[in-house]
């Protein structure tokens, strides 16, 4: 197992863990709106009025959505700084790490970029498949809104009780919480590989092209296997040089595909010269046997 390959294991369990931190916050929007929804049964029942009253009364059904969707902005505020602050983790913690793997490699001293919070603002605010992800959380959770107005409206009609309908509310968030992890899933991964063409644009003298690596299994779609092993510029998905849909990574929600850097062969042929007259010292080599070892020495606060 490649190095690349190692690295997206570990980053589908930072996913994982992400998709915790998200659950949590479903479950506490999850338990605000099943109490409104409490609520309201419960001062029909104390007035003795008919619940599909509710539906003919456009104040009061607004009144209770009002109430559910300020809990829904509540959680599309959260999820989206959450989901930020992974996303630069991931970027800078994929761009050390690939760094390192060329390092090992190459056996050469890389050229570390220098980075910024604007620079990594930068590539996480550029869209992918056309939208921001802040309009797609955005975009989910309106949906999720009608969704539970379509619950309230059907449960009044059809004469629910309070638990049947605060079931089917439950059932509505944990579908959106699913779509919330895919989306985790595809921008984490996009940070990774934006994370990695830096690691590459930054060393070009020592890497040729970037060649795109499909996760070959029986969940691999059609159209990353068939890019699997297709090469690219170092500069290709950037501001610069922007990618071609259905070619880039992520390529589509939940891709599990990455790049990995083609070294220059005729760098290291000169290499292996070299350090047969032993002067790869010169060079700035840091060997390691792992990343923090690595990191430490180059005083990277990893």
């Amino acid at each position: 197992m490649s190095r690349e390959e190692r690295y997206h294991e570990e980053l589908e369990t930072r996913i994982e863990k992400h998709g915790v931190k998200l659950k949590k916050l479903f479950s506490k929007a999850n338990k605000s709106i099943v109490q409104e929804i409490t609520d309201l049964y419960a001062r029909f029942a104390e007035s003795g009025e008919e619940l599909v009253s509710l539906i003919y009364n456009a104040a009061r059904l607004d009144l209770i959505m009002t109430s559910i969707k300020t809990i829904l902005h509540t959680l599309r505020m959260e999820e989206e700084q959450q989901l930020r602050i992974t996303w630069a983790e991931e970027y800078k913690l994929s761009l050390f790490h690939h760094l390192y793997f060329l390092e090992q490699d190459a056996q050469v001293e890389v050229r570390l970029p220098q980075i910024n919070t604007g620079m990594v603002i930068a590539a996480l605010e550029r869209p992918w498949k056309g939208r921001h992800f802040s309009k797609r959380i955005r975009m989910r959770t309106d949906l999720l809104a009608a969704a539970m107005e379509d619950v309230i409206t059907q449960g009044a009609t059809q004469g629910w009780g309070v638990t049947r309908t605060a079931k089917e509310i439950t059932k509505r968030t944990s579908e959106s919480w699913s779509s919330a992890q895919r989306l985790a899933r595809t921008e984490l991964n996009r940070a990774a590989a934006q994370g990695q063409t830096m690691a590459y644009q930054a060393n070009s003298d020592i890497v040729s092209e970037k060649e795109f690596c499909a996760t070959l299994d029986k969940r691999t779609s059609s159209e990353c296997r068939k890019l699997d092993g297709k090469r690219y510029p170092l500069d290709y998905d950037t501001a610069d040089n922007p990618g071609r849909e259905g070619e880039r990574i992520p390529n589509h929600p939940n891709c599990r595909s990455y790049w990995r850097p083609v070294l220059k062969s005729k760098v290291l042929e000169k290499l292996e010269r070299q350090r047969a007259y032993r002067i790869d010292q010169e060079r700035g080599y840091t060997s390691a046997r792992t990343f923090k070892e690595w990191a430490d020495k180059k005083g990277l606060a990893a």
